[in-house]
């Protein structure tokens, strides 16, 4: 099997490549945009290592999925990632009872 490239198709970005004799194309962001490029081009070495050790998702969800950055969780579902701060609800509710204990403390 041959490394996956991007490829332009019209304003758009697209992979292309056949895997057990069967055609696949894949087509993310647009080709001006370098960044979507390069994460289509991520995703083209995360189908490659996938083929190689057959773990290719043939649906290609698993590849939309991370394209959209959601984690695929292996088992036909997702979910969204994770955040790594505190919801904000939770980080206004500390303000307003830091600012509450304060100014009880001044009186």
């Amino acid at each position: 099997m041959r490394q996956i490239k991007v490829q332009k198709n019209g304003n758009s970005c697209i992979l292309r490549w056949t895997y057990e004799d069967e055609r696949y194309s894949l087509t993310w962001g647009l080709w001006e945009d370098a960044s979507e490029r390069a994460r289509l081009d991520y995703c083209g070495k995360l189908i490659y290592q996938d083929c190689l050790i057959g773990h290719f998702d043939p649906t290609l969800n698993k590849y939309k999925l991370w394209l959209e950055g959601i984690t695929y969780t292996g088992n036909g579902g997702s979910k969204p990632p994770e955040s790594k701060y505190p919801p904000l609800i939770e980080m206004l509710q500390l303000r307003i009872d830091d600012n509450y204990l304060r100014g009880r403390q001044r009186s």
